[in-house]
Formats: C-alpha cells, structure tokens, sequence
C-alpha cells in the first residue's frame, strides 16, 4: 500500500489487546504500524474518540489528519426483533425482572462483574432473572461463580442464539460491564429498542454511546451497577421514561451515516472527486 503512491485512508478499530499480556511480536508490530501510520497514510479514522486517544498515545501520531467516525447498524424494518426465544427460555423469564448481557463470555468484557452485581442486588428478591447471552472461555467460571454466590437458580445461561435482537428484545435492562471497549455495538443495538442500558465508566468507547442520552446509566464500578439497578427495580417507570430518548440516541449511528461520514473522508484526499 505504502509503496503504491496512492492516498491511504487507514481505519483503526481499536484491536489493542487489552486484558492479555503484550508478547514481542506484538511491540514489533506496534513499531511497524507506528511508522506506517505516521509516514504513509493519508487520513486515520477511529470508531470512537476512546480508539482515537489510545491510538495516538499508543502509536505517536503526529500530524496526520483524522477523523472519528463512528460504527452504524441497520435501522430497516426487517431487523426488528420478532420476540421468539426457546422455550425453555421464555418460561425461565416469565414475570421477572429481566437483568442480561449479549457478549461473549471472555475477560475484558467483564461478565463476572455483573453476575457479582446481580448476586448482591437479588438478595430476597424472587421475582429476578440474569440473562446472560453468549459463549466463550470464562464460561465455566461464571457458572462457577453464580453458584458460590447462590444465585445460580437465577441465572439462564442462554448460550450462543443466532436471533440475538429477540433476546435483547427480552432484557427489562441491559448491562455491559466490558472495560476499554473500542465502540460497543451492542449498546447501539439495546438503545435502539428503548431499553435501559448500563455500562461502566471505565468502559470505553461504549460510554460514548450512552452518556449523552443516559448520563445515569454510566456507573463506577459494581457499587455503582447495583446502586443503579435498585434505582430501576424501585421505580419501574424509571425503565420507560427514556425510552424514546434512547432510540433517537441509537439513531445516530444508522449505516448510512457512518457510509456518508466516511464518503466525506474520502472527499478531502488530492486526487477525489464526487463521481470518482
């Protein structure tokens, strides 16, 4: 590309590698991009400012022109959810307050410090369910974990579902606890249906996406996710009232924007034009 004499627009999606141990083969490519990026590359985009402010630490950009243009997901009719689970589902969430997750079961996103939050919010509450949908390696350990806690009878470990909207679609309120998260689609996804969505405040790029539409719902830590739940399980209209303001928030980051965010990307490089 570099040897190619033509304008680079170089995207980062901010795969930094957090929460594993950086081996030498990932400083020599962090080396190697570093100078790419800084000495062959025309325009950065980042998908969040949190990608935009680790890249530049993390890679010394200098004076290459950037810009943040955020992720989209499609806003069309035909993704909306039809509310099907599986039947052994459904019946497990009949009645109760459902609390839940879509991740993937791994260590950044940090599933255990919500099963710890649920554990100490559901204590003579009945009338509770964590919903946790997704796999990954951390599985056992959380299963582990509920059990030593005594809310394994509370928890639905749902596993990988393929009909992910139907299930959010499910969840009274959405929780994501991940830490250093590039963007979040996910929350995009959960506001789009107006639900309550919590995230923390170490979280990353996925603040970005709630805060201006939900600054409550950007917590620290797990005192502050179970400080927060209470809040709504005290005051159910509490998971209503800003339902609308949610979906306007989602809708900021349709497809189409990001297209024509990065079609005027594009557009400032020598050489483009609008029918190029």
């Amino acid at each position: 590309a570099a040897k190619s004499g033509k304008p680079i627009v170089y995207t980062e999606h901010g795969n930094f590698g957090f929460g594993r141990k950086r081996t030498m083969g990932d400083r020599a490519k962090s080396g190697m991009l570093r100078r790419f990026l800084n000495r062959s590359v025309s325009h950065l985009t980042f998908n969040s400012t949190f990608t935009q402010r680790v890249a530049f630490d993390r890679y010394r950009i200098q004076r290459v022109p950037n810009t943040v243009v955020y992720n989209g997901i499609n806003f069309s009719e035909e993704a909306q959810p039809a509310g099907e689970l599986l039947p052994e589902h459904a019946e497990q969430l009949a009645g109760k307050l459902v609390i839940g997750t879509t991740s993937r079961l791994a260590g950044f996103k940090r599933v255990d410090r919500l099963v710890d939050a649920f554990a100490r919010f559901a204590v003579n509450k009945d009338n509770v369910c964590l919903l946790l949908v997704g796999d990954g390696p951390r599985k056992s350990e959380l299963v582990q974990q509920a059990k030593q806690l005594g809310v394994i009878d509370k928890v639905v470990f749902a596993g990988f579902q393929s009909n992910i909207s139907d299930y959010q679609a499910a969840m009274d309120i959405c929780v994501f606890a991940s830490e250093n998260e590039p963007f979040g689609l996910v929350a995009v996804e959960t506001m789009k249906l107006g639900k309550p969505t919590i995230v923390l405040r170490d979280g990353g790029g996925i603040v970005e996406i709630v805060q201006p539409a939900c600054p409550d719902d950007v917590v620290h830590g797990v005192d502050g996710l179970v400080e927060r739940l209470v809040a709504y399980d005290t005051d159910r209209g509490l998971l209503i009232r800003d339902s609308e303001k949610r979906i306007q928030r989602a809708r900021e980051f349709k497809i189409g924007t990001m297209a024509d965010n990065m079609d005027k990307v594009y557009q400032t490089l020598p050489g483009v034009t609008d029918d190029a």
